[in-house]
């Protein structure tokens, strides 16, 4: 364990991230300050970047170099409409997918932004991350309280079901950190990660289910408040995760002094040796690579959005 720590005082950067940003959206600067409240975003292979902004109501399309291109949907609740609650963008093919993590309605959009159907997962109340692997989307409940993770094809016919009720298995539940909410990212080798960001847990996933089990406290700490009970700062010590440069993995920890999200962990991709960190200070929300691109982009707590050359 000491080991460990004294390797984090002599990583003082990330490998393979450049320092300074390629570009800043949404900036104090005022450079495109048109975001309200973005929560989700994806990088394009054709180089786009697509913001969702449920505050606004709509879906932000730029180009690398901040200047935007479109703007799509409006603020409501019927077909084609964007609530507050429509937290979730993820890019499948040419389609745009977003997710509800209250009521788990799934809407696609084609690439001009033009709204094409809506439909609801087979058990999935609340929709928390889509992944696209191959020629699958996965789709997770934000909890896993109630559903497994459901499989559909690139034009959303449902496949099957991996994972079963998981939440029945108090012990399983336990071992595996089956609990509070999660995230779920794309992982190197098409494996899914699934993050559980009121503990400090990751899980590699393969078609067919959890492959391994890690426990991520040799690289940043589980906070817990013992007089609320809750896990600080906000609930998370991890908010936010993505696959990174290099085969690496970027993970957004929390510091409970300062009870923000902003010191980016960059370990191996097998989630067992420490690369590199970075603090960016304010709460990174969430964290997004292009590997085709050789991008990352991130947005932060006071909504600007920034990109990252790699290297």
């Amino acid at each position: 364990m000491i080991d460990i720590f004294l390797l984090m005082v002599q990583l003082s950067d990330l490998s393979g991230i450049k320092k300074d940003p390629l570009i800043v959206l949404n900036s104090e600067n005022g450079q495109n300050d048109i975001l309200y409240k973005p929560t989700d975003l994806a990088l394009s292979d054709d180089g786009h970047i697509f913001i969702l902004d449920p505050g606004e109501g709509h879906i932000f399309k730029f180009d690398l170099n901040g200047n935007i291109v479109g703007t799509f949907s409006r603020k409501g609740y019927g077909p084609g409409e964007i609530c507050l609650t429509t937290k979730i963008l993820t890019l499948v093919e040419n389609k745009i997918w977003l997710g509800d993590k209250d009521s788990g309605k799934i809407q696609i959009f084609d690439e001009k932004g033009q709204f094409e159907l809506g439909f609801r997962p087979k058990k999935i109340n609340r929709v928390g991350s889509m992944v696209v692997i191959g020629n699958e989307v996965f789709v997770v409940d934000l909890s896993l309280s109630h559903s497994p993770i459901e499989v559909y094809s690139l034009d959303h016919r449902y496949l099957r079901s991996i994972g079963g009720n998981l939440s029945i298995n108090k012990d399983y539940k336990r071992t595996a950190g089956l609990w509070n909410f999660l995230r779920m990212s794309r992982g190197h080798g098409d494996k899914l990660v699934m993050g559980f960001i009121y503990d400090n847990r990751i899980m590699i996933w393969d078609n067919n289910g959890p492959q391994n089990n890690y426990d991520m406290q040799l690289f940043y700490p589980k906070h817990e408040d013992v007089k609320e009970g809750r896990i600080l700062p906000g609930g998370y010590s991890a908010v936010s995760f993505s696959r990174g440069p290099r085969g690496s993995f970027l993970i957004a920890a929390c510091d409970l002094e300062t009870r923000t999200c902003g010191k980016i962990i960059q370990v191996t991709g097998n989630m067992k040796g420490l690369l590199g960190q970075r603090e960016l200070g304010l709460t990174i929300k969430r964290i997004r690579y292009n590997p085709n691109l050789d991008l990352l982009a991130m947005i932060n707590a006071n909504h600007e959005i920034i990109l990252y050359d790699t290297y």
